[in-house]
């Protein structure tokens, strides 16, 4: 069981590591289309060594996708750490990032925000919270339960100043 100040210290990297994330995908979302097609264009070709017929258009949409399915589960542990019972919350943080993520693209020459790019970055969020929901009860109910070993009862009650005695005479 984790301590409540390991359990802050943990909550505090976990939203440090979500932030970064954030910047990471707001970072990218900077970049000119020019420049950022450039970027996928090796990653094109590294996945064309293994599905020949995949196009740029596709490789974009996975790269969404699995951008946000990480900040997904970044939110999750975030959410995990701070209160459970609100598994709404790393849906909603997801999608208003995905939505001012393609709201900061309209400023940006050669980029545009698209509904069906909030879509894609949504479904990768909630992918990845669904997939750490199942994963986090599978693992919870496999946890053995610790066996409650009888109380030992020498004496129906014992008192402690009779419990101190006993002590003593050992």
């Amino acid at each position: 069981m984790l301590t409540k100040q390991k359990r802050r210290w943990l909550f505090v990297d976990s939203m440090v590591l979500t932030a970064l994330w954030v910047v990471f995908i707001l970072a990218r979302s900077a970049k000119p289309a020019q420049e950022s097609s450039a970027e996928s264009g090796w990653v094109l070709e590294l996945i064309r060594r293994l599905i020949p017929a995949i196009g740029m258009h596709t490789v974009r949409k996975l790269a969404h996708f699995t951008e946000f399915g990480i900040l997904g589960l970044l939110l999750w542990l975030d959410c995990r750490f701070w209160k459970k019972g609100r598994w709404w919350a790393p849906l909603v943080a997801g999608l208003a990032v995905a939505a001012a993520d393609e709201f900061f693209q309209t400023f940006i020459p050669g980029r545009s925000g698209q509904l069906t790019d909030i879509l894609i970055d949504f479904s990768g969020v909630l992918t990845a919270v669904l997939l750490a929901n199942i994963l986090a009860t599978a693992i919870s109910k496999k946890k053995p339960q610790g066996r409650r070993m009888p109380a030992q009862r020498d004496e129906p009650s014992a008192s402690p100043q009779r419990t101190f005695q006993k002590k003593e005479r050992l």
